[in-house]
Protein backbone atom coordinates (compact mmCIF):
# COMPACT_ATOMS: atom_id res chain seq x y z
CA UNK A 1 0.00 0.00 0.00
CA UNK A 2 1.36 3.15 -0.57
CA UNK A 3 1.44 6.10 1.76
CA UNK A 4 -1.14 8.12 -0.35
CA UNK A 5 -4.14 4.98 -0.27
CA UNK A 6 -5.90 6.25 3.24
CA UNK A 7 -9.28 4.19 3.58
CA UNK A 8 -10.91 5.73 6.48
CA UNK A 9 -13.25 3.02 6.74
CA UNK A 10 -10.02 0.95 8.09
CA UNK A 11 -9.39 3.61 10.89
CA UNK A 12 -10.51 2.25 13.82
CA UNK A 13 -9.61 -1.37 12.67
CA UNK A 14 -5.56 -0.05 12.44
CA UNK A 15 -6.04 2.00 15.33
CA UNK A 16 -6.71 -1.37 17.39
CA UNK A 17 -4.40 -3.30 16.23
CA UNK A 18 -1.71 -0.52 16.45
CA UNK A 19 -3.40 -0.45 20.13
CA UNK A 20 -2.55 -4.09 21.08
CA UNK A 21 0.45 -4.15 19.52
CA UNK A 22 1.70 -1.56 21.90
CA UNK A 23 0.06 -3.62 24.59
CA UNK A 24 1.82 -6.64 23.76
CA UNK A 25 5.41 -5.11 23.56
CA UNK A 26 4.94 -3.88 27.36
CA UNK A 27 2.41 -6.99 28.28
CA UNK A 28 6.15 -8.19 30.87
CA UNK A 29 5.83 -4.49 32.52
CA UNK A 30 3.35 -3.01 35.06
CA UNK A 31 1.89 -0.34 33.24
CA UNK A 32 -1.16 1.69 33.64
CA UNK A 33 -3.78 1.13 31.01
CA UNK A 34 -3.12 1.88 27.72
CA UNK A 35 -4.97 5.49 26.68
CA UNK A 36 -5.57 6.20 23.15
CA UNK A 37 -6.40 9.20 21.66
CA UNK A 38 -8.18 8.77 18.12
CA UNK A 39 -7.15 10.70 15.24
CA UNK A 40 -9.21 12.10 12.64
CA UNK A 41 -9.30 9.60 9.98
CA UNK A 42 -8.00 12.02 7.00
CA UNK A 43 -5.98 14.94 7.53
CA UNK A 44 -4.03 14.16 10.48
CA UNK A 45 -0.53 15.26 9.95
CA UNK A 46 0.99 18.35 9.97
CA UNK A 47 4.29 18.18 8.38
CA UNK A 48 4.82 15.59 5.41
CA UNK A 49 8.48 15.42 3.24
CA UNK A 50 8.82 14.83 -0.31
CA UNK A 51 11.54 14.72 -2.84
CA UNK A 52 11.17 17.03 -5.85
CA UNK A 53 11.59 14.44 -9.14
CA UNK A 54 12.86 16.62 -12.21
CA UNK A 55 11.79 15.37 -15.80
CA UNK A 56 12.85 17.82 -18.30
CA UNK A 57 11.22 21.04 -17.71
CA UNK A 58 8.32 19.43 -14.99
CA UNK A 59 8.69 18.64 -11.75
CA UNK A 60 6.34 16.90 -8.98
CA UNK A 61 6.49 15.72 -5.67
CA UNK A 62 7.43 11.60 -5.07
CA UNK A 63 7.51 9.26 -2.37
CA UNK A 64 9.08 5.44 -2.42
CA UNK A 65 7.68 2.91 -1.31
CA UNK A 66 8.97 1.80 1.81
CA UNK A 67 9.13 -2.34 0.58
CA UNK A 68 10.46 -2.26 -3.41
CA UNK A 69 11.93 1.81 -2.82
CA UNK A 70 10.33 2.33 -6.75
CA UNK A 71 9.51 6.19 -6.71
CA UNK A 72 5.83 6.94 -7.46
CA UNK A 73 4.21 10.60 -7.39
CA UNK A 74 2.24 12.35 -4.92
CA UNK A 75 -0.46 15.21 -6.04
CA UNK A 76 -1.96 15.44 -2.83
CA UNK A 77 -1.30 13.36 0.57
CA UNK A 78 -4.71 12.53 2.37
CA UNK A 79 -2.98 11.95 5.39
CA UNK A 80 -1.31 15.52 5.77
CA UNK A 81 -3.45 18.62 6.81
CA UNK A 82 -5.78 20.39 4.34
CA UNK A 83 -3.19 23.16 4.17
CA UNK A 84 -0.49 20.82 2.89
CA UNK A 85 -2.87 19.87 0.60
CA UNK A 86 -4.21 23.31 -0.75
CA UNK A 87 -0.22 24.14 -0.61
CA UNK A 88 1.35 21.28 -2.71
CA UNK A 89 0.13 21.99 -6.08
CA UNK A 90 0.29 26.14 -5.23
CA UNK A 91 4.06 25.46 -4.65
CA UNK A 92 5.23 23.39 -7.58
CA UNK A 93 3.37 26.38 -9.70
CA UNK A 94 5.48 28.98 -7.97
CA UNK A 95 8.55 26.59 -8.14
CA UNK A 96 8.17 26.12 -12.25
CA UNK A 97 9.18 29.66 -13.65
CA UNK A 98 12.21 30.03 -11.53
CA UNK A 99 14.58 27.67 -13.53
CA UNK A 100 17.03 27.29 -10.53
CA UNK A 101 14.40 25.92 -8.30
CA UNK A 102 13.12 23.80 -11.05
CA UNK A 103 16.14 21.94 -11.80
CA UNK A 104 18.21 22.39 -7.95
CA UNK A 105 15.12 21.42 -5.25
CA UNK A 106 15.16 18.18 -4.86
CA UNK A 107 13.33 17.79 -1.19
CA UNK A 108 10.22 20.04 -0.02
CA UNK A 109 8.91 19.57 4.05
CA UNK A 110 5.69 21.39 4.97
CA UNK A 111 4.76 22.19 8.33
CA UNK A 112 1.19 23.14 9.06
CA UNK A 113 -0.87 24.16 12.27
Amino acid sequence: MASTDINPAEYQAQLDEKAARIQNIFQDFETPELEVFASPAEHYRMRAEFRVWHEGDDLYYIMFNQETREKYRVDQFPAASRLINDMMPLLVDAIKPIKALRHKLFQVDFLST
